[in-house]
């Protein structure tokens, strides 16, 4: 029996040598070009590994967080000697910033309460040579699992699966001028390890809608989740309205966009060109119309009204119409008032809003009604007809009519007209009446006296003030609309700071905090926020010209964001505190930055 206790011996010796813990740096290569990122790996061999302290490096740019993390065991027997291996395997992103050698100091790392080092690599870096050549696909790439998994499942992705680009249409029958709602669902995948990101602004392309009148409605960002995977879906909408009948088509819609992935081949790129399939959309004719049909189709109610039911001869009543409902805001009619007998009618005076939804319409028409006669005056029924879609029919809606008694007024009916020929004999003041006086030939207090003259400069400028304001004011209200960056630009500031201002109310602070100052810098330079990494962040600052401490800062809160997000740690209130306070820091100095790159700019091209 002694042949087992010497097996149990060197079988416990092989298991105290196998615990004996160890730590390897691997670099993805070890010539890299600038501004390319590539991937370090630390694997360490051991029961309890920490996390490893990433230093400084000049020249290079490392994350700090793991951007992908594998554990396994090994056991085995090689001659009669047992080996138990645990091994922790961290993949960070890098990036080089100059060209030349580059040297990776030994990373520190606590293994089994052991302090140990990796061996220092030398990188050699050189100048970017523009776009790489695409790595051939792999067939699938096993990515990291979602912040959010939904299930427990262990699935492949592909490139297709980490974005992907649809368009639907509610409905492909119409009638003509009945709305059909189009949706854009851009799905780019949360998952730790995955950035996406649009390459060209804007993000999407519109599909060609010829035939079609289009109203764009705001767009809705949320989070899904298909096939056991997180994902952020993008959604933009658009109400076509058909102005022809016949076969029509929905363009494809185009995005581009760019997905980093850190894979068991390494750190990917994959570059996208997408286009949603055309829509074909069968628009039948309207049946034929009732009389008064104004051309409106969908949905509308109808309403009007009258300010008195008394009135005095020649005092004018106010009878307003208002029309509300869904259909095209640019085809829409409006109540057609009928003739009514002795009465002077005014132009009507109109006024059109478009709703909240982009397609609904509140049309209102005004009349001024001034009865030339006492006694009863009758405003006949007012009718509007429209098409419903829905019930494939027209509609009528009626008003009235509405009964108004005429006073008679307490002036005389006689009347001079101007240009009535009335002998004066000359010389003489003739009275027309008593309440008429003969004309006074001395002024006395009602001298015109003299005007200073900052009044009278006053009086006549202050017209052209107002115009230039009201042209200088449309002007800038036409710019909001039609230079998205600018408008996101101006608003970045404000918009950040309401966000860091509900962060210590959030769920997740370090997510919330995350999107602000990172949802900051994308209004700021109107790019896309989906995807954007502290890393992204910091090279942006970097070719924008901001000072490197402040891009670094920014860098550093992200960062910390990231750490408490991906580790599942909740920060303490004191560090959210300071987060938001580096955070606005950084958000102010960024905003003097560009305002000093302006001013100088402008002055430069004054000079010039």
């Amino acid at each position: 029996m002694r042949w087992i206790g010497y097996i149990g011996v060197m079988a416990f010796a092989g298991f105290c040598a196998a615990q004996e813990p160890t730590v390897t740096l691997r670099v993805e290569r070890r010539t890299v070009q600038v501004n390319v990122p590539f991937t370090i790996s630390i694997e360490a061999t051991g029961t309890n590994v920490e996390d490893p302290v990433i230093p400084d490096v000049d020249g290079l740019r490392i994350g700090k967080v793991p951007t992908s993390e594998a554990s396994r065991t090994s056991i085995s027997m090689v001659n009669m000697r047992s080996s138990i291996v645990r091994i922790r395997e961290m993949g960070y992103d890098a990036v080089a910033t100059r060209t030349g050698e580059v040297r990776i100091p030994p990373i520190t790392i606590r293994v089994d309460g052991k302090v140990l080092q990796t061996q220092p690599a030398v990188l050699n870096v050189v100048a970017e040579r523009g776009p790489r050549p695409a790595r051939p696909q792999p067939p699938a790439q096993t990515l990291p699992r979602p912040r959010r998994p939904s299930a427990e499942k262990d699935s492949e992705l592909t490139w297709d699966d980490l974005a992907f680009f649809t368009s639907t249409a509610d409905k492909t029958e119409a009638y003509q001028g009945e709305p059909i709602l189009l949706r854009l669902s851009l799905w780019c995948i949360l998952a730790d390890g995955v950035a996406v990101g649009s390459r060209t602004q804007p993000p999407i392309k519109y599909p060609d809608s010829q035939g079609f009148y289009a109203a764009t409605l705001d767009p809705q960002v949320s989070q899904q989740e298909r096939n056991g995977w997180s994902y952020e879906v993008t959604e933009l909408q658009q109400c076509l309205f058909p102005t022809t009948t016949g076969q029509l088509t929905i363009g494809p819609a185009h995005w581009e966009g760019m997905a980093r992935a850190l894979t068991r081949f390494g750190a990917q790129q994959h570059s996208y060109s997408l286009d949603t399939d055309p829509i074909v959309v069968n628009v039948r004719p309207l049946p034929t119309p009732p009389e008064g049909f104004s051309g409106s189709v969908g949905d509308f109610t109808f309403e009007a009204t009258v300010n008195r039911n008394e009135t005095i001869q020649g005092s004018p009543v106010t009878l307003q119409m208002k029309l509300k409902g869904r259909g095209n805001p640019s085809a829409t009619g409006e109540p057609q008032l009928p003739h009514i007998d002795g009465v002077y009618l005014s132009d009507p005076q109109k006024d059109t809003q478009q709703l909240g939804d982009g397609i609904s319409v509140e049309k209102t028409v005004t009349y001024l009604i001034t009865p030339l006669e006492p006694g009863d005056m009758t405003i006949p029924e007012i009718t509007f007809s429209y098409f419903d879609p829905r019930a494939g029919s027209y509609k009528t809606l009626a008003q009235g009519p509405f009964a108004v008694h005429v006073l008679a007024s307490a002036e005389p009916d006689r009347r001079v007209l101007v240009g009535e020929n009335v002998p004066v004999p000359e010389g003489s003041v003739s009275v027309v009446g008593e309440d008429i006086h003969p004309i006074v030939t001395d002024a006395g207090l009602l001298r015109p006296r003299r005007t200073p003259v900052p009044a009278t400069v006053a009086f006549f400028s202050g017209p052209v003030i107002a115009y230039a304001s009201l042209a200088l004011w449309m002007r800038r209200k036409r710019r909001f609309e039609r230079d998205v960056g600018f408008a996101r630009g101006y608003r970045a500031k404000s918009r950040a700071h309401a966000r860091l201002r509900a962060v210590e109310r959030a769920e997740q602070p370090s997510e919330a905090l995350y999107h602000a100052l990172s949802g900051f810098i994308a209004d700021k330079f109107n790019v896309s926020e989906a995807g954007m990494t502290s890393a992204d962040a910091e090279k942006l600052l970097a070719t924008r010209g901001i000072d490197a401490q402040v891009a670094a800062t920014v860098s550093k809160t992200l960062r910390a964001c990231d750490r408490a997000r991906y580790a599942d740690a909740r920060l303490s209130d004191d560090e959210v505190r300071a987060l938001i306070h580096a955070a606005s820091a950084a958000m102010n100095d960024i905003e003097d930055a560009l305002k000093h790159r302006r001013k100088s700019a402008h002055a430069q091209g004054e000079n010039s």
